[in-house]
């Protein structure tokens, strides 16, 4: 347990999920691919410069964005729980490039007890990388537009119909990005070079799978914390949480099935207020 800690060294940003310091990073550094990796013809090189026009993005729009290294954690850390007074201890997450877990036990008294790697960079990153949504605001808007059944493999694929003996409605996701290997598994061994007729997926198909992807492992990680410690209160706070009514839905509705409804969520808005989450889960997918 540590009492008013300050920051004390930066992680590499190759730790992996769990380790003491996953949930913040050091600085930006570019991305250089390395071009003498790729072996074949001269036709290779338009692929390269497609590849390469897909990393200089990801670095741009991860330079644009807040950098969590550059926040002072206790500072933030005091004013979350003074928000929080009453409400006893309780589950800090820091949504950034990548996730931290506290548990705050009052204003001066907070523990980190984990985190992850797979947080608000990733997410952007990978939007880069497979859609053209070059924003936040960008990806946000095509996710309202999307159908993540496009790409993901439901409960309702693979049994048909709900599974309520685990509680999961057929709506639920089992596997994330499922369809899109079978999709384009099946058009490979037929040998087209994508699906005959529509498009089976579009960007906003994508951006809504990859939103509900990070923020669904999100709420996971936190009941799983507050499980642990003997938690039933979570707040959420972060330069990567969108004040969106479709991030908070996703959260609310993961929280409340992880936690089997046990655990009351709030997010700390960037102007410093508490908004209580609950409500969201009954949003309309």
């Amino acid at each position: 347990m540590n009492t008013a800690p300050g920051v004390s060294g930066h992680p590499e940003d190759t730790i992996h999920q769990g380790a003491p310091n996953a949930g913040h990073d050091t600085a930006r550094a570019e991305v250089q691919p390395a071009r003498s990796a790729i072996i074949g013809g001269q036709n290779d090189q338009n692929d390269m410069d497609e590849i390469n026009g897909h990393f200089s993005d990801a670095t741009r729009i991860h330079s644009e964005l807040p950098d969590q290294a550059t926040m002072h954690p206790e500072r933030h850390i005091r004013a979350v729980a003074t928000a929080m007074k009453s409400h006893g201890p309780f589950l800090l997450v820091d949504v950034g490039s990548g996730v931290s877990f506290y548990k705050v036990s009052d204003g001066s008294t907070w523990e980190r007890v984990g985190g992850t790697t797979l947080g608000g960079a990733s997410l952007m990153g990978l939007v880069a990388l497979l859609t053209k949504a070059r924003s936040p605001e960008e990806m946000l808007e095509l996710a309202e537009q999307g159908q993540n059944s496009k790409v993901d493999k439901l409960i309702g694929d693979i049994y048909g119909t709900d599974y309520m003996g685990i509680g999961l409605r057929k709506t639920a996701v089992a596997a994330t990005f499922g369809n899109v290997f079978g999709i384009l598994g099946r058009a490979e061994r037929e040998g087209k070079m994508q699906p005959e007729g529509e498009e089976p997926f579009t960007d906003a198909d994508i951006c809504r799978s990859v939103l509900m992807a990070v923020f669904n492992n999100i709420a996971m990680l936190s009941c799983m914390q507050c499980e642990n410690l003997g938690l039933s209160t979570i707040c959420l706070q972060g330069s990567y949480l969108w004040d969106s009514d479709r991030v908070l839905q996703i959260l609310a509705t993961s929280i409340e099935f992880y936690s089997k409804a046990k655990a009351t969520a709030y997010m700390y808005t960037k102007d410093g207020n508490l908004r209580p989450i609950g409500g969201y889960s009954t949003l309309g997918q």
